[in-house]
């Protein structure tokens, strides 16, 4: 009799407490836990009652805003809160305001917030939550904050969600799980970095207003991850990407433009890119340009496009000293182009407008270019033995304009606009002016001999 009797006992005790202990929250809340891990000091939040159906039966339902601690004290030790059980919080509409959670939770249990309709604010700062499929079913959050040091979004945790427009997921995420954002009919903008290295199988699929994403660089963009995104506009496909999956962009039927920054074409699965526009403009690194028109299952854009080209101007400073090879369009964002100066006779190649030497040289083209080959007179020959000649030489270096008339003169020096910037006050053999732009300047000795002159950046 004895024996049934502390049966019944304990039965009816574990009847009256699902949980081990409680503890006051920051919030101010009686929040309720089950011990986990005696050893490693763990437990999770439960409900008080005996079941999720009566789980705050005679119990007082959390109201306003909840923040969950990552630490509590029982029995004089200190136990890392890691869990949230399903149901934990189901139905308690009393919660407003704010909802957060610690860095220290590894799992969120299936409806464990379900229905919680009137949490306006969702800050989520789990590091290494790896569990939380449907935990908040029927909740509607006007925002959604990610700490910066989330690792993991979990399968399914944001799916159906009708409240966000926007989110940004920190440069922390490295992993985007399964439906993890699947059927958010409101969210127009997600933004990622390249830390992201897998997303999940529909993890942003069936998202019919989002019409902007972030530069997608996992390994693999991952089957159906983008199916039915009926307002995206643009893709950008980065480096890494090897492979494109099954449906991944199926039905994106507004996308204009898509750019595909990978070298080597990736692999295209089944109606990837099924109902894109006809018109959809594919922009290639131009360096494989020839690949991706060529390559199975990119050949059937019918606008492939190399990404923007450069140009690089290779000029003279003066045409009649010498001339430069090597001037060239259509050049590709980091290709190294030749150019080599070639004087005149009479005339020696000094150095480049950027400082450079060597000659011929190599650049390699980040932008539109100009690049100016310095010649001077061969000093070697003799001044007054080019003079006999008794034709108007004119020098540039740097921004000196140095000026040899072979005879006493009046030397006047104008701009391309006309503008006279010096003139000599007497009859001169060699003048040197400094001019302090670059540009196209003009020498017009006293007996009408015009020589024209560019001066480098």
């Amino acid at each position: 009799m004895r024996l049934i009797l502390t049966s019944l006992f304990s039965l009816f005790s574990t009847f009256l407490y699902a949980f081990d202990f409680t503890s006051n929250c920051t919030s101010g809340q009686t929040l309720y836990f089950n011990i986990i891990d005696s050893i490693g000091y763990k437990v999770s939040v439960t409900y008080p009652g005996p079941n999720i159906d009566s789980a705050y039966t005679n119990y007082t339902k959390p109201t306003g805003d909840l923040v969950i601690p990552d630490v509590v004290s029982y029995n004089n030790h200190q136990y890392l809160v890691t869990a949230i059980e399903s149901g934990a919080f189901a139905k308690c509409t009393g919660l407003t305001g704010k909802l957060e959670l610690p860095y220290t939770i590894t799992s969120i249990g299936s409806y464990a917030f379900f229905h919680c309709g009137n949490i306006e604010v969702l800050c989520f700062n789990c590091e290494q939550c790896t569990s939380a499929f449907a935990a908040f079913e029927g909740c509607n959050f006007d925002s959604i904050f990610l700490g910066n040091s989330v690792t993991v979004i979990p399968d399914g945790i944001f799916s159906n969600f009708n409240g966000i427009t926007s989110i940004q997921i920190p440069a922390s995420v490295q992993s985007i799980g399964v439906r993890a954002f699947y059927n958010c009919p409101n969210l127009h903008h997600i933004d990622f970095s390249d830390s992201v290295i897998r997303v999940g199988d529909y993890a942003f699929s069936d998202c019919p207003s989002l019409e902007t994403i972030g530069v997608i660089n996992t390994d693999t963009i991952s089957d159906y991850a983008y199916w039915g995104c009926k307002y995206l506009h643009s893709i950008t496909i980065g480096g890494n990407v090897k492979r494109i999956g099954d449906y991944a962009f199926f039905m994106a039927s507004s996308v204009d433009t898509i750019f595909c920054l990978a070298s080597t074409p990736p692999v295209i699965g089944e109606n990837a890119f099924y109902n894109l526009p006809q018109d959809c403009v594919l922009i290639v690194n131009c360096d494989a340009l020839d690949s991706y028109q060529l390559a199975s299952g990119w050949s059937c854009f019918s606008n492939i496009v190399a990404d923007h080209t450069f140009t690089l101007e290779a000029v003279a400073n003066q045409e009649d000293f010498g001339y430069v090879i090597g001037s060239d369009d259509g050049l590709c964002y980091g290709e190294a182009v030749s150019v080599e100066a070639i004087p005149f006779d009479g005339y020696i190649f000094q150095d480049w407008s950027d400082g450079e030497t060597n000659n011929p040289r190599e650049i390699k083209v980040l932008s539109d270019t100009i690049v100016i080959a310095q010649f001077v007179i061969d000093s070697t020959l003799g001044i007054e033995e080019d003079m006999c000649s008794g034709e108007l030489r004119v020098v540039t270096i740097g921004h000196a304009i140095s000026v040899f008339p072979n005879y006493p003169t009046v030397i006047r020096v104008f701009d391309v606009v006309g503008r006279c910037l010096y003139i000599s006050k007497t009859k001169e053999e060699n003048c040197s002016i400094t001019v302090p732009d670059s540009g196209v300047y003009v020498v017009v000795t006293e007996g009408n001999q015009i020589k024209k002159t560019v001066v480098g950046s």
